[in-house]
């Protein structure tokens, strides 16, 4: 039988003394305290914002609480405003070994209750607003076709990885997902349009420029939702992440700083690499660049390797570089702190750079990258 826990989030308000108001400040009261020492011992529950901390509140944290008679407790923040954000849940299931993540929730500054199913990170129950119901009804009855096709790739990729077969289909898979955007995005743009108050709609904006980047098309959706929802906190900073997404776009100069001073090229063609220590991918890929870097270092070709790790994976990062030898220039944005600017969230990801620092082509694979060096340097 299936393991369900039962999660409680309560809000409490500080009253202070110097305040006009007893409204007027809110305190983050934490119930359980994490002792990392004895995680393994009992089951721990992170609670954590779906999306980058710039859309909630200043103060919000990743919070966490140990299995207490089958409940977890929280205690958070409440938000200047009542606009419902997207969470989730990561379980521990071992120590720093197993996590399961569930599906994600939304709350405002209301309690909630919260059941879900630690097998499969589902949300069995939450005492959700009856109106956000509503809009979460609408929005997957509006999009099920699509929401189907995406499972049914998703699925084949899933497949392909455990029997090996991921790079024989993955230039298929790609025009597939290509297409099934494409099909989204003007589901989305007629969707806004009907139901401009829809906040699942906002939150669905987020989740895609967070993992695509900046698209027009995604702007025009968010340019037809109320004037209410683009001038709540959330859609300041949507609005914001427009322009400045826009920056590091194929055609425009490449702009990202490391301490403070822009990276600069001077070679015909640079690939810039974002990647951590701890990404199976990233790690994989880099034979395949040591490759084409040893065929075309000396042919105007140069590559800028940009770490992301954390501050207590340095050490890591640094092991990586020696075991791996890489030759070309490592950088560290310590902790993502620049990259996070950009919604550089999913690694690897690459930029391919001309000589005055403009973007050739993101996202460009190492197959790619020696097909476009073949055919545009001479050996």
């Amino acid at each position: 039988m299936r393991n369900k826990f039962h999660i409680t989030i309560k809000f409490f308000i500080l009253l202070s003394i110097s305040c006009n108001s007893i409204f007027c400040q809110n305190k983050n009261i934490k119930i359980a305290t994490l002792d990392r020492k004895n995680a393994y011992d009992k089951k721990i529950l992170f609670l954590s914002p779906k999306f980058d901390k710039k859309y909630y509140n200043k103060n919000t944290e990743e919070d966490s609480a140990f299995l207490n008679n089958g409940k977890f407790e929280f205690s958070m923040s409440k938000q200047a405003d009542n606009f419902p954000r997207p969470y989730k849940f990561i379980l521990e299931l071992q120590r720093k070994q197993i996590y399961r993540y569930t599906e994600s929730f939304y709350f405002d500054n209301k309690s909630k209750n919260i059941i879900f199913d630690s097998e499969n990170g589902k949300i069995i129950d939450d005492n959700e607003n009856t109106e956000l119901k509503k809009q979460i009804f609408s929005y997957e009855k509006y999009m099920k076709n699509t929401i189907m096709q995406k499972k049914q790739l998703d699925s084949v990729k899933y497949a392909s990885y455990k029997n090996n077969s991921f790079e024989k289909i993955k230039d298929s898979l790609k025009g597939k997902y290509e297409i099934l955007k494409l099909k989204e995005q003007d589901l989305l743009y007629n969707y806004s349009k009907l139901n401009p108050n829809s906040i699942i709609l906002f939150w669905e904006i987020v989740d895609r420029i967070e993992k695509d980047g900046y698209d027009k098309k995604y702007e025009l959706i968010f340019n037809n939702l109320s004037k209410e929802i683009k001038q709540s906190f959330p859609g300041k900073i949507l609005y914001n992440q427009f322009t400045i997404l826009q920056e590091n776009i194929e055609g425009n100069l490449f702009k990202f700083k490391i301490n403070n001073t822009n990276i600069t090229v001077s070679k015909k063609f640079t690939l810039i690499d974002f990647w951590f220590s701890h990404c199976k991918a990233c790690l994989e890929e880099m034979p395949k660049y040591k490759s084409i870097y040893k065929k075309y270092k000396n042919n105007d070709f140069e590559i800028i390797g940009i770490s992301t790790d954390r501050t207590n994976y340095i050490d890591d990062w640094k092991k990586v570089i020696n075991e791996k030898d890489l030759p070309w220039l490592n950088l560290l944005d310590e902790n993502s702190v620049e990259a996070q600017k950009y919604n550089i969230n999913k690694f690897p990801t690459t930029f391919l750079l001309d000589k005055e620092g403009r973007i050739i082509k993101k996202d460009i694979s190492p197959e790619e990258l020696e097909k476009f060096l073949d055919e545009n340097m001479k050996l």
